[in-house]
């Protein structure tokens, strides 16, 4: 971000997300922290580098984007105006807040302002849980503007976890498109690693740039199309969760589910999309999506309430399909 005059300042915020602990010590499940930053830059020639910058930022173990990005800004305005003591005091007020209403509508004291906001329902939090998908407030539709031509691409790439960067030409606009992008597949939480906004500096930088891929309607209604196919892709796992006439639910068996997707036809929104899928076919988006990260965080969910209604298991649904087979069957539907 470059300053244009003698005595500029310019902010800018943002958000990023870390690691905090080293997977190795969480049994493979990194434990990370959300970070939600004020940053300003000011030119000044008579320091060396011709100006300086600082920044406030805000840390939470979990993405309540809503209310922390807000009182980020909250949180710059008074430091950088009011000083430390402001800082501080703003601090003590926060600590009063009460414990967070999952779905609620919020509106809580910050300084000298009100911050309202919307809290996820923390089902929709990536893992682990506290027991909130971010919900980022942007606009969909206009931060992916440029991109709403692929958006049927890119959904099928976030809905089976693909490797994806964006590029951008500042911190704002890469967090904002992440944001974006990941609400594309809401209500279904997106489960994989992802980074709002990193460098070359981040210690993850070559093993996630290595894999990733270079990346008129309003956001209510970009949303609400996604979320209906996304509604739509799910609709043939109901039956998994929820008792038949006998009292029971279906083992999950991957390759009857998948064999089942023939006879039992897909949903109407999906099935007129797959007409210019790039996938071969439904099973093997069904198959890549089975195969990620998102379906287990998901399927988990909502699998846990009827556990205890799975009917016992037939002579051959012993061997479930391993992630191996599936790939299998990914790759010949792509030939």
């Amino acid at each position: 971000m470059e300053l244009y005059t003698r005595n500029a300042i310019r902010d800018s915020s943002f958000q990023f997300r870390i690691k905090r602990i080293p997977a190795s010590f969480t049994g493979g499940a990194p434990d990370f922290l959300y970070g939600y930053v004020f940053c300003r830059q000011r030119q000044d020639e008579s320091l060396r580098r011709g100006g300086e910058q600082a920044a406030v930022v805000v840390l939470a173990s979990v993405p309540l984007s809503s209310m922390l990005m807000p009182l980020s800004l909250v949180a710059g305005h008074a430091f950088f105006s009011e000083g430390e003591a402001a800082l501080e005091q703003l601090v003590s007020q926060v600590a009063a807040w009460p414990p967070p209403v999952p779905g609620s509508r919020v509106s809580l004291p910050a300084g000298h302002a009100m911050i309202s906001g919307q809290l996820p329902h923390f089902t929709l939090l990536p893992p682990p849980q506290p027991e909130v998908h971010p919900s980022v407030q942007v606009d969909a539709a206009v931060v992916l503007q440029p991109l709403l031509r692929y958006a049927w691409t890119l959904w099928q790439l976030l809905i089976t976890a693909q490797p994806l960067m964006v590029v951008g030409l500042t911190p704002r606009d890469t967090s904002a498109a992440v944001a974006a992008l990941m609400g594309l597949i809401a209500p279904l939480p997106y489960a994989a690693d992802y980074r709002p906004y990193f460098t070359i500096h981040d210690p993850d930088f070559v093993a996630l740039s290595r894999s990733g891929v270079p990346a008129g309607a309003a956001g209510r209604q970009l949303r609400r199309h996604f979320g209906e196919l996304t509604a739509a892709f799910l609709a043939p796992f109901q039956r998994y969760f929820e008792p038949g006439a006998d009292g029971m639910v279906p083992r999950w068996c991957p390759q009857h589910f998948l064999a089942s997707l023939k006879s039992a036809g897909l949903p109407p929104a999906l099935a007129a999309r797959l007409a210019s899928n790039a996938f071969a076919s439904a099973a093997a988006l069904y198959a890549a999506f089975i195969a990620g990260p998102n379906f287990a965080h998901w399927f988990g969910q909502q699998r846990r309430p009827v556990l205890h209604l799975v009917e016992p298991a037939a002579p051959e649904q012993q061997r479930y399909a391993t992630t191996y087979q599936l790939k299998q069957l990914l790759a010949m539907d792509n030939r």
